[in-house]
């Protein structure tokens, strides 16, 4: 599915977004490399560039996106689909300044005992201390504050912007088609108009097309 392509897409250019965040904090957690403040200052400064260059990635792919679905919604469901917008890169966005403030914190906090850590060892051994000196988990909240893989949750986050304004685009269809009662394959059925004795789309929303679904809608036939 479309909105299935989208999280596919930029979730893979989000991972190479934290390789490159994390190369950098590899450079600065080698041994022998000095934390100077410039040397942090630098590193902010780059990382910054990546979260600009993705951001603007991510704007591009989004727009693309809804671009061909807001041509032929209704008006509401147009500015509907800008604020979906909107709000998906403000988290977005989040996310990936929490990103590079992390790489930052960790450089200026583990830097110094990194050296100390490898000083001396060899073999296999100084193997795996050089990969854990260099390697940083990057973990973020969601609204509940509950932590998850970043990789995790912004996959999450990216496929629910685009299944929801999917599905606020295919109701908008429907309905601009005069088509009121639609049901799920599943034998869910529901009215766009608010049909008497029918529930609305929005009161089965939570529960048939909530984050994880796959649920899609179809007209509904009378057997």
């Amino acid at each position: 599915m479309l909105f299935d392509a989208l999280a596919t897409r930029l979730s893979a250019e989000y991972d190479l977004f934290l390789y490159a965040l994390s190369g950098r904090y590899q450079q600065m957690r080698a041994p022998g490399v000095a934390v100077t403040p410039r040397a942090v200052s630098d590193l902010n400064q780059s990382s910054q560039g990546l979260v600009h260059t993705f951001y603007q990635i991510a704007t591009t792919e989004i727009d693309n996106y809804l671009r061909p679905m807001r041509s032929e919604a209704s008006g509401d469901v147009a500015d509907s689909l800008t604020v979906r917008k909107k709000l998906v890169l403000s988290h977005i966005r989040a996310m990936l300044i929490e990103n590079a403030q992390q790489v930052v914190k960790a450089t200026r906090t583990g830097v110094a005992s990194a050296g100390d850590l490898l000083q001396g060892k060899t073999g296999a051994i100084g193997l795996l201390l050089q990969r854990q000196a260099g390697k940083i988990q990057f973990k973020t909240a969601d609204t509940s504050g509950r932590k998850w893989d970043a990789e995790k949750l912004f996959k999450v986050v990216v496929r629910d912007f685009a299944y929801q304004a999917w599905l606020d685009f295919e109701a908008d269809r429907y309905a601009q088609a005069g088509q009121d009662l639609m049901q799920t394959p599943k034998g869910r059925i529901f009215s766009l108009l608010e049909a008497t004795g029918y529930d609305s789309f929005e009161a089965v929303r939570p529960e048939v097309f909530h984050i994880n679904s796959n649920e899609i809608m179809v007209p509904y036939v009378p057997s």
